[in-house]
This record gives structure tokens, C-alpha cells and sequence, in this order.
């Protein structure tokens, strides 16, 4: 990436972390949708905790940016399995096994999930792009000293995310009883 063999472990610790982020995100939106936010924000909290404490122990102990990355990983990996947790023992471990297939449902899950992967994909694809062309343009350095506010700017984005959460799931109520 950019010609820098250095980021050569980043990355994939990065292709580590979007993978653990994504089944992070499924969990958390099991809670939302079953209205049980204590969970959700126990396993945020966790998450966060574990992250923090992770990504400085790596990075004090000299992997750099592969460290940091890796302390994201280590962070949402330990959210999934506490999450995995607090799911079987609210649903049990018939949630673990896997069950009968009802294909339509599977063709409307696939059907709607591949117009989730579009729209998603353009979405990321357009947050990223500025960083990516700095970064092939001007090199990594600029390209990280650009998207280091832009990681700042998302913590406003948590008390509008927190409010969703909390009204989404009673606006569907009212709107099923209609």
C-alpha cells in the first residue's frame, strides 16, 4: 500500500478488524432490536475498555501501528464473544445450532442484503476515497495526518447514534399498532 512494506501488517490487522467489526455491529442491532440497551452498552463499553487497554499495551511495547490495529482487533474480538454470550443466555444454545432453512426467507434475506451491500459499499467507498487519493497523491503521512480529525468528528456521532437507538425501536411499535 503506497509502497511502504511497513503497512504491510496493519493491513491485514485491519482486514482482521472489518471482519470482527461487522459481527460486532450484528450483535449489537440483536439487542437494539430486542429493546435490551443495558446489554448493548455493557458490550460497547466492554469493547471500548478492551480496545483502549489492548492497542496501548501493544503499542508501548513497540508494534506501532500494527499494534494499534491489532488492539482494535483484539477489542471487537472480545465484544463478539461477550455479546455470543449475553445472546445464548437470553435466547440459550439453540441459537448456536443450525436449523431448518426456509428458502424464501433466505432469497428475501439475500435479496435485501445484496441492496444493503451496494449502498454500503458506495457509502464506505465515498467516506474513504479523500484519504485514499491524499494518500496515493501526497503520500501516507498527509493521508494520516487528514484522517486523524475525521476520527475525532466521529465522536459527535455517538450522542445522534445513542438517540436512534433508543427511538427507533418504539417508533417501529407505534408504527406496527397502526
Amino acid at each position: 500500500a503506497y509502497g511502504l512494506p511497513a503497512l504491510l501488517w496493519p493491513l491485514r490487522a485491519m482486514a482482521v478488524v472489518v471482519l470482527a467489526q461487522s459481527t460486532f455491529g450484528l450483535c449489537r442491532a440483536a439487542f437494539e432490536a430486542m429493546g435490551k440497551m443495558s446489554v448493548d452498552w455493557v458490550i460497547v463499553g466492554g469493547e471500548s475498555a478492551v480496545e483502549t487497554l489492548s492497542a496501548v499495551v501493544l503499542v508501548a511495547l513497540g508494534a506501532g501501528a500494527a499494534g494499534a490495529v491489532w488492539g482494535r482487533a483484539v477489542g471487537y474480538g472480545i465484544g463478539v464473544a461477550v455479546g455470543v454470550g449475553f445472546a445464548v443466555t437470553l435466547l440459550g444454545f439453540e441459537i448456536l445450532r443450525p436449523g431448518r432453512t426456509d428458502r424464501p426467507l433466505v432469497r428475501r434475506l439475500a435479496s435485501y442484503g445484496s441492496a444493503l451491500l451496494i449502498v454500503d459499499g458506495a457509502y464506505a467507498a465515498f467516506s474513504q476515497i479523500d484519504v485514499l487519493l491524499l494518500g496515493a497523491i501526497l503520500g501516507a503521512g498527509a493521508a494520516g495526518v487528514f484522517s486523524a480529525p475525521l476520527r475525532v468528528i466521529t465522536l459527535f456521532l455517538y450522542p445522534a447514534a445513542a438517540i436512534t437507538a433508543g427511538v427507533a425501536p418504539r417508533m417501529a411499535r407505534a408504527g406496527a399498532a397502526s
